[in-house]
């Protein structure tokens, strides 16, 4: 279907990927441990300490989001110049994670929008 050049362009692509969606989540673990690691905001009230919590937990999700996004592009570029039932099997999966991480990523910050303007106690 596809040229052997053009093949090994595109392998060449799919690596990139790879190595930036790891570089996503290296990023982001790395954010997150210097706000996790942030003494001078720590709070001694448990909500507070909470809420600062809950935002680390979801700039790590978000982080891992992106790089499952990156991941899904490198997918579905290999499943396009060589489609195996494995690859796109692991498309399948990573895109339900991703699915399932986004929706309730999502549902937090809608949930942490109304406790800001007081809508839920």
């Amino acid at each position: 279907m596809f040229n052997t050049q053009l093949i090994g362009y595109l392998e060449w692509i799919i690596a990139i990927l790879n190595i930036c969606s790891i570089g996503i989540l290296i990023a982001g673990i790395v954010l997150v441990l210097f706000k996790l690691f942030d003494w001078s905001h720590v709070k001694k009230n448990y909500a507070e300490r909470n809420t600062r919590n809950a935002d680390t937990r979801k700039l790590l999700a978000s982080y891992i989001l992106l790089s499952l996004e990156v991941l899904v592009v490198a997918d579905i570029i290999e499943s396009v110049i060589k489609p195996t039932w494995t690859d796109i099997l692991k498309l399948a999966l990573i895109i339900i994670i991703r699915t399932v991480i986004s929706y309730f990523l999502n549902q937090e910050i809608e949930d942490k929008e109304k406790q800001r303007r007081g809508e839920v106690g």
